[in-house]
């Protein structure tokens, strides 16, 4: 299936192997996690994955430096074209709102 954003679809399995070391929980992603990735070095070998599945023009998304909010709107869109639903909690703790995004994965 082609959309506007992917040439083909990046695997289920690819999202799914990122997500479960790094998440709170079974597929809860927060800045925490974001963190662990970091440490792990997890993000930079998933973007590369991520890479040849976006059209030329779509790659901004994967070319810019990634942050929390960047990682976060790649792991959406992908969420979105397995028709996969999330939810997003806002939390507020000592004066910062962080976002927390649950993905309900059914494998």
């Amino acid at each position: 299936m082609s959309s506007q954003l992917f040439k083909t679809r990046v695997e289920l399995d690819t999202f799914i192997d990122f997500l479960t070391p790094i998440c709170e929980c079974k597929y809860i992603f927060n800045n925490e996690s974001f963190k662990k990735a970091n440490l792990f070095n997890k993000i930079e070998p998933f973007i590369e994955i991520c890479r040849n599945h976006y059209h030329k023009s779509k790659q901004k998304y994967i070319d810019r430096k990634m942050t929390y909010n960047n990682l976060i709107t790649i792991l959406r869109q992908i969420a979105k074209s397995h028709n996969i639903e999330y939810k997003s909690n806002i939390k507020y703790s000592k004066s910062n709102y962080n976002i927390e995004y649950i993905f309900y994965i059914i494998v």
